[in-house]
């Protein structure tokens, strides 16, 4: 392989040759780069929104819609037991009252969401949805700190 020695530069025209060619290269280099971190970031995010930020949501959503569905039954319940307690308060004997029952216990989760935080992804999603899953994940923070919310242990 045959090497050429740098020759010296005799003119202004040589020179500003020189420093274009350079610049031209690390500007090529240096737009290739973010390409490549655009892409990066561009998989990262979508990659959160369709496999992890879409699966919290839908249990969140599942345990949301069973929730909505039971309230009624649960308030009957209830109401049915504080007639029978106002019974029993009156006559001085509690009847058999059988099983209470109970809600199911499910419990909220953010841990998605706080990774996509933690992993700095969240800063590359749109603005505007990235607003919106934020006023998502506050209201499944609120359910979990609300015991009449909450169905089972969590955060206190």
């Amino acid at each position: 392989m045959e090497v050429h020695k740098p020759k010296p530069v005799r003119n202004w025209r040589e020179f500003l040759t020189e420093i274009g060619t350079i610049v031209l290269g690390v500007s090529i280099a240096l737009a290739a780069e973010q390409t490549v971190e655009a892409i990066h970031w561009h998989n990262k995010v979508v990659e959160a929104q369709e496999e992890v930020i879409a699966t919290e949501l839908a249990g969140s959503m599942a345990n949301a819609i069973e929730r909505i569905a039971m309230e009624k039954c649960g308030e009957y319940r209830l109401d049915a037991l504080g007639r029978i307690l106002d019974t029993a308060s009156h006559t001085g004997q509690l009847p058999p009252v059988g099983d209470i029952g109970m809600m199911p216990l499910r419990q909220w989760t953010s841990g998605a969401w706080d990774g996509v935080i933690a992993s700095q992804t969240a800063t590359h999603f749109p603005r505007q949805q990235l607003a919106d899953l934020a006023l998502i994940y506050g209201f499944v923070r609120k359910a979990m700190r609300s015991p009449s919310l909450r169905w089972g242990p969590g955060p206190n």
